[in-house]
């Protein structure tokens, strides 16, 4: 999912940080930090962004589908799993057919989007299965350990019917590649 271009992080006024939605168990564990559903500077543009919860501050964008593009509420969609320190998150949204997880730090005032390996081909090849059998997948984050390393559940559905999950150990360091969004 590429949230659109006029979706910009940038276009968030501080009245729109105000005003946004609280995504459900968004919260960062030292409770300074959050994900909010904002609308654009007086638009209908909206997008989900990170922000401070005293709501003064747009940390940057994050890849979910607001509730008002989408018609179906963030509780039980949206999955938002912090790291310790509250620095890294790793946030998943299931409305896609092939939903996956993306993974934040914060760099300074902003977070941006870690670039990770392909976390469905690493299953499947773990499965030792083509992932043209998979018809639907989906990827959800489900705690850090100490250090970099968050445990993400891969499960799949095959085209014979079977169904396969399983967690599996993703590293996401503070430093490295990040995606340009």
């Amino acid at each position: 999912m590429t949230l659109a271009p006029f979706a910009s992080a940038d276009s968030v006024t501080p009245a729109d940080i105000v005003a946004g939605k609280l995504i459900p168990a968004s919260p960062s564990p030292d409770g300074k930090l959050c994900l909010l559903e904002v609308f654009h500077g007086g638009t209908t543009g909206n997008s989900v962004i990170f922000a401070t919860t005293d709501r003064k501050q747009n940390l940057g964008s994050a890849d979910i589908a607001t509730e008002w593009s989408t018609d179906r509420p963030h509780k039980r969609r949206t999955t938002v799993v912090w790291n310790p320190d509250s620095t890294r998150a790793a946030v998943h949204d299931t409305f896609s057919k092939h939903s996956a997880v993306s993974i934040y730090r914060r760099v300074g005032d902003r977070f941006e989007r870690l670039e990770t390996h392909d976390i469905l081909a690493a299953a499947c090849g773990h499965w030792g299965i083509s992932r043209e059998s998979v018809i639907s997948s989906g990827q959800r984050p489900m705690r850090w350990s100490a250090g970099d390393i968050v445990t993400i559940e891969v499960s799949v559905r095959l085209k014979d019917g079977r169904q396969l999950r399983r967690a599996f150990p993703i590293h996401a360091p503070l430093e490295g590649k990040s995606i340009q969004q």
